[in-house]
């Protein structure tokens, strides 16, 4: 490789890493007002590096609701995994 493709390659890894410098910045942000590590001093990105798309920045902070698993269905896979251990079980076999 020559010098110019090296130094671009360079340039363009420095900017991913500014983006996900900046990425970890706003998580551990968020995470600052509930007792978290602070984020760790370093020199600024220029403002043309630091762009987060929209659907980044909407994820953020965000967490999907709990899934609640009915009764019903507990025991639906209780039932099957009893049955699996019993046929294992029969077939000598230690683990699955």
């Amino acid at each position: 490789m020559n010098q110019t493709t090296i130094e671009l390659a360079v340039q363009a890894l420095e900017a991913e890493k500014a983006k996900v410098d900046a990425a970890i910045a706003e998580l551990r942000a968020s995470i600052n007002g509930r007792g978290g590590a602070k984020p760790a001093v370093r020199r600024a990105p220029s403002a043309a590096v630091i762009t987060v798309t929209g659907a980044t920045a909407a994820r953020v902070g965000t967490r999907k609701p709990a899934r609640r698993m009915s009764a019903a269905a507990r025991k639906a896979l209780s039932d099957s995994a009893k049955r699996r251990w019993a046929k294992a079980k029969a077939a000598g076999k230690s683990s699955l």
